[in-house]
């Protein structure tokens, strides 16, 4: 899709192009329309059927080299898919426990079904699902003081603070029912198994809105706070969002040396978050800051 995008740019220049010629005729028709006589007007209705004519032309070509463009992308990715999970399989150490973290507008999920498939087959299990809202509800003071019980160190009641006791639960293990009750308290969605703990943290960010590219900016967002807490209490996390987001957010992870992909729905993306999962390093995809499409293959 990122590859048609110059077609389509080429089409609207064109379109503009013709508007402008047109008004500016319809501009010199008005001003002066008393000096034109019947064969100027018809050379100029000729000119613009020409103009026409030949920005019809161009367009059915754009169209045409869209769709071959499109064609050929949905044959590149069938290929990959049929190719990737051979490539992946066993790449992740067995017992790895994937907690997968939902952040920011997704309008549509329908890679996850080949994401989850993929990682299976790479040997990690998806321990749970979460959705997290930008913005957390408090936590009433009694399950603070609980949780201040259990996980220890206070900071400024508010989102920071309950997400790191949550990631550091969810890495610890034990403390499901904890954790149930502080995620309804927070507005946080769970599927899955909050009890048996996580190894891994999976962040799946995106960033569309202004208000969230300005939280971002100033690392405000969920996906920060939760890669903070990952690290501090020595978790595997790997952060990813769609290549369709043309600004990438995930590189304000990859500074605190967080694997990250920025092409999460595609193959090759899939391939990347499987492999970083399972102990590859770098920053992957195909925008601005990335080392490397996907992370080195290891030999068998």
């Amino acid at each position: 899709a990122a590859e048609a995008r110059p077609a389509m740019m080429d089409l609207r220049y064109h379109v503009v192009s013709f508007i402008a010629i047109f008004l500016a005729l319809a501009a010199g028709v008005m001003l002066g329309g008393t000096q034109f006589n019947a064969q100027k007007y018809e050379s100029m209705l000729h000119r613009i059927e020409e103009q026409q004519a030949q920005l019809r032309q161009e367009n059915d070509d754009t169209r045409r080299e869209s769709d071959r463009l499109r064609a050929a992308l949905a044959h590149r990715d069938a290929a990959l898919r049929e190719l990737v999970p051979r490539l992946v399989a066993g790449r992740v150490a067995a017992g790895t426990r994937v907690a997968v973290a939902w952040c920011g507008e997704w309008e549509s999920r329908a890679f996850w079904g080949d994401l989850e498939s993929l990682l299976r087959a790479a040997g990690a299990t998806i321990a749970v699902r979460l959705t997290v809202p930008d913005h957390l509800r408090e936590l009433p003071p009694d399950l603070r003081q609980r949780a201040i019980a259990y996980f220890g160190g206070t900071m400024t009641p508010g989102s920071r603070e309950t997400l790191r006791w949550f990631v550091r639960g969810l890495l610890s293990g034990g403390y499901g029912q904890l954790l149930r009750e502080v995620a309804a308290a927070a507005g946080i969605e769970v599927e899955g198994d909050l009890s048996s703990g996580a190894t891994c943290l999976l962040l799946l960010s995106s960033v569309r809105t202004p208000e969230r590219q300005q939280r971002a900016a100033a690392g405000e967002l969920p996906e920060v706070y939760l890669a903070d807490a990952a690290l501090e209490f020595q978790g595997r996390v790997v952060a990813a969002e769609p290549e369709e987001q043309e600004e990438s957010f995930v590189r304000v992870l990859g500074r605190r040396g967080v694997p990250t992909v920025d092409n999460v729905e595609t193959p090759l993306g899939q391939l990347s978050v499987a492999l970083a999962i399972g102990g590859q390093s770098g920053q992957f995809g195909a925008k601005v800051g990335a080392t490397a499409p996907f992370p080195p293959l290891p030999h068998p």
